[in-house]
């Protein structure tokens, strides 16, 4: 039996849905139920329909919000050094693309580096990318100001800073770090210690202040130790040549994979976790799940910190922003690093 050629709106009259409706399962568009799915699906499967792009392309137009020519934003992954990269941006990654998705925006995805911008020129990895908005990572002293002559920016990640011109959506350090306090204090520990891997990050040196804020709040004995830097043998072996009462029972490291480093040390030094001294990171990425043993962490929630970053990045572009600086919190992950502190 030849097929019947019809338009959206036979097909929604059998399928007794909406004309919009249709067009969001034709498009592949997130926000139907699956038996509604099913039911449009089963309805076009009975006639020749083909969507006409040239009034597709009309309907986008017409609905676009202010601001948006290309329907389709750029990431920016700022570098200062090629570590800045290394696992990083998986799981916010992914938020973006989630987000862009059910805005129905495209995504490219650059490298800019410092150089890239000396002297202030337009970068040209940027040129080269229609978009009417950017989603920039964090690194501290960049020239942002140079990728905002290119389009509206929204800094992702890293710290917030109060003084800056551009929207912000960033971790709460804070809240990470009064969860992991909270933890071990409930576990009986009163001698904490806070590393970081270095204080001229921004986000590492507002989670120290953090630290900090809690011990005075809680009249717990807590001390910020010298940056780790790249040697955590160095601290793990003085740790280990101190006396048992003189030493932290709980070691609160900036950051997961310092994190680890640390710990391995801890234990190739002698010292056993969480029996001795109880070690928890801050990110909650996923490699702390596979070190010996698994590192409690504060897990910050990355997929929803890129979600956030499209949104408010959509609303800008559209004239519309409402907050400028939104903080994005966590959950606290338990694991076998930490424990009560050694009688």
């Amino acid at each position: 039996m030849q097929k019947q050629t019809l338009s959206l709106r036979d097909i929604a009259a059998l399928a007794n849905t909406s004309t919009a409706t249709v067009s969001r399962v034709l498009a592949g568009r997130a926000g139907v139920s699956a038996p509604l799915r099913d039911r449009v699906l089963a309805a076009a499967g009975q006639f020749q329909f083909t969507p006409n792009p040239s009034a597709s392309a009309l309907a986008r137009k017409r609905f676009a919000p202010t601001g948006f020519t290309h329907r389709a934003i750029a990431v920016a992954l700022l570098a200062a050094q090629e570590t800045t990269l290394a696992r990083l941006w998986d799981e916010t990654y992914e938020g973006v693309l989630h987000a862009a998705h059910d805005q129905e925006l495209g995504v490219s995805l650059c490298l800019v580096r410092r150089e890239d911008i000396a002297g202030n020129p337009l970068p040209s990895a940027l040129m080269r990318i229609p978009c009417d908005g950017i989603l920039v990572n964090q690194i501290p002293d960049f020239p942002y100001a140079a990728l905002a002559r290119l389009a509206p920016i929204v800094l992702l990640g890293g710290c917030p800073e109060p003084d800056s011109p551009f929207p912000q959506v960033a971790a709460d350090n804070d809240m990470g770090i009064a969860g992991l306090v909270a933890h071990l204090a409930a576990l009986g520990h009163r001698r904490l210690a806070f590393l970081p891997s270095d204080l001229s990050t921004p986000s590492f040196a507002r989670r120290a202040a953090a630290f900090e804020t809690e011990m005075r709040k809680r009249a717990l004995h807590g001390v910020v130790a010298e940056p780790l830097g790249d040697h955590p043998e160095r601290y793990a072996a003085a740790f280990a040549a101190r006396p048992r009462a003189e030493r932290p029972t709980a070691l609160l490291v900036s950051s997961d994979g310092p994190a680890v480093d640390l710990l391995h040390a801890l234990l190739a030094a002698g010292i056993r976790v969480p029996e001795e001294v109880s070690v928890t990171g801050f990110d909650g990425r996923t490699w702390g799940q596979s070190s010996v043993p698994p590192l409690t962490s504060w897990h910050v929630d990355w997929l929803e910190l890129g979600r956030q970053g499209v949104r408010l990045l959509a609303d800008t572009v559209a004239g519309h922003a409402g907050s400028t600086r939104m903080l994005i919190g966590g959950s606290l992950q338990v694991r076998a690093s930490t424990g009560a502190p050694p009688s």
